[in-house]
């Protein structure tokens, strides 16, 4: 059962040519899902730059696809954290950053005309411990002197340290009772001492790249060029030039995929990376450092669990996470213990329902080893979390739910902890926009404009996402 409703909702034929000859072109693309797509249309509309996208599998069959649907403007990377390292500037230019994605979003959905794949609505946090609590406080206080939009924070009256809370932050929190702080959560236990409210939405993502890339196509045809099933094996990097060598013996093993081996080489002048997996490819630097050793030792994955049931319909959207103690859910987590909910109205076979998405904890895993991508879930750590819902959430079904759908994927985590954007320090002709880190949608989309400006050279100020 690894599969996801995203991908009830798409065509899942493929309908892009494989990579079988040698060609050039201005911009190459690799891996375009969201963060590719939307790189794409800021390069079609603020450039006239030739652009061809390489998928190594078919479209938004990755994370785009399996996602939680949440649209929400935070990292997973703690705010105190960002300040400390990059300053308090700096720091708050996510803030900024993640509200223009949300805009800009908004803006490509209406391009393409799926104002309907697009939902709004405040979504919730919660803390369960006063060091969770007052971490969220200060990064508020922070954003607050900035004059940096922040959200609200309401903190039970039965919380026993409040006391705990210094009194040059009470104008910042908003005390509620706990009936509240339960209903916001959606909860059935008394736990959880505070709630954080803030923007939140939710999108089929992988609707939303079936439906842009076919407008692109239509509207900028003489200007791009899409290709599936061709994943890249070599990238190699000139001072004036890059050639990417493409081969389909690498997915081979993949369902759909081609059985004859197909190879091509394409030379281009930019390449930009948008690939939010394993880097099962080299990069060769003909014109400086290497550049190969030093990205694959950047990066790291790990897999995520996803599962969806059908629920009565018309409930209202969600977006909630819920920050777990340490040792509460008794897993196989070496990354962090919380798990999230998400629920939007579906529609399956002609029926209305209310789709729950439900993630938990991941595994981090190494490069080396072999992740398989139509393998099930553990059934022990889906029947953990399962007890775990069950104890906690008011209106879960009864045990066992009926799953209709169980996911797990690969998630890229590099080390500063942020999405990458940008061109590589020691070839410009490489550009990144990498790095899911948990919460993907928003900085990815943050990426698009950044990368055309980039090709442009009209950026030049540093950023908290410039690569390292």
């Amino acid at each position: 059962m690894n599969k996801s409703p995203r991908l009830d909702q798409i065509d899942k034929r493929s309908h892009f040519p494989v990579v079988e000859q040698d060609f050039y072109t201005d911009v190459v693309i690799v891996w375009w899902w969201i963060a590719g797509i939307s790189t794409l249309y800021y390069i079609l509309k603020n450039t006239d730059r030739k652009v061809t996208l390489l998928e190594s599998y078919k479209i938004a069959h990755g994370a785009t696809g399996h996602n939680a649907w949440q649209i929400v403007p935070y990292f997973e990377k703690p705010f105190v954290e960002i300040v400390e390292e990059y300053g308090i500037s700096l720091a708050n230019q996510w803030q900024a950053a993640m509200l223009d994605a949300r805009n800009h979003l908004q803006e490509l959905i209406s391009v393409v005309d799926m104002d309907n794949v697009f939902e709004k609505f405040i979504g919730y946090a919660w803390c369960s411990t006063i060091e969770q609590l007052l971490e969220n406080i200060q990064r508020n206080h922070i954003q607050e002197i900035q004059h940096v939009q922040y959200e609200s924070i309401l903190v039970s009256e039965d919380c026993p340290d409040l006391d705990k809370i210094p009194s040059i932050y009470e104008d910042i929190i908003n005390i509620v009772s706990q009936r509240k702080i339960n209903q916001l959560l959606e909860t059935k236990e008394d736990k959880y001492i505070a709630v954080l409210a803030r923007h939140a939405g939710t999108v089929n993502s992988a609707l939303f790249c079936e439906k842009a890339i076919a407008h692109m196509v239509k509207h900028y045809h003489d200007r791009i060029q899409v290709y599936e099933f061709s994943p890249v094996e070599i990238i190699d990097l000139y001072p004036e030039k890059v050639k990417i060598t493409t081969n389909t013996s690498k997915i081979n093993h993949l369902k759909d995929a081609p059985t004859q081996a197909h190879s091509g080489t394409i030379h281009a002048k930019k390449i930009i990376l948008c690939t939010n997996g394993f880097a099962n490819f080299t990069i060769n630097n003909h014109s400086g450092e290497d550049i190969n050793t030093v990205f694959h030792q950047d990066v790291s994955s790990i897999v995520w669990y996803m599962s969806w049931y059908l629920d009565t319909p018309w409930q209202k959207s969600a977006a909630i996470s819920y920050y777990l103690r340490p040792g509460e859910l008794e897993t196989a987590n070496d990354v962090e213990n919380y798990f999230y909910f998400t629920r939007r109205q579906f529609n399956k076979s002609g029926q209305i329902h209310s789709l729950i998405c439900i993630g938990w904890p991941e595994t981090a895993i190494h490069e080396k080893d072999k992740y398989i991508r139509h393998e099930a879930q553990p059934d022990r750590a889906h029947q953990q979390m399962d007890i775990f819902l069950k104890n906690t959430l008011k209106n879960y079904p009864p045990h066992p739910v009926p799953y209709h759908y169980r996911r797990h994927g690969l998630m890229w985590l590099t080390k500063t902890g942020l999405r990458t954007i940008g061109p590589e320090n020691k070839n410009p002709n490489l550009l990144y926009n990498i790095g899911c880190n948990g919460v993907g949608i928003l900085s990815s989309i943050h990426g698009w404009r950044k990368i055309s400006q980039f090709l442009l050279g009209n950026v030049s100020n540093p950023s908290i996402f410039d690569p390292q």
